[in-house]
């Protein structure tokens, strides 16, 4: 039983070791993996404003021809 103990103790010396390298990849990759989640949150904000933005100027830009045109008219029936 001793013999086959003594036999033992190196493998699982080893596969403890090998066990606690693996935990430590581990946490390292929850680590990233939390990083890159908010990372991912912070890019569909700033995603979602930008949209909002173009959508904001291009709604204007399409306001402008009207507002021209009734410039235009309210000038040019004062030059009459």
């Amino acid at each position: 039983m001793i013999q086959n103990k003594k036999k033992m103790d190196p493998a699982l010396k080893e596969l403890s070791s090998v066990t606690q390298a693996m935990q430590k990849q581990i946490e390292g990759l929850k680590t990233e993996t939390e990083l890159l989640t908010q990372k991912q949150k912070k890019i569909q904000q700033d995603v979602q404003i930008k949209k909002y933005t173009f959508q904001q100027t291009a709604a204007e830009v399409k306001e402008v021809p009207q507002a021209v045109k009734e410039v235009w008219q309210a000038g040019h029936f004062n030059s009459r």
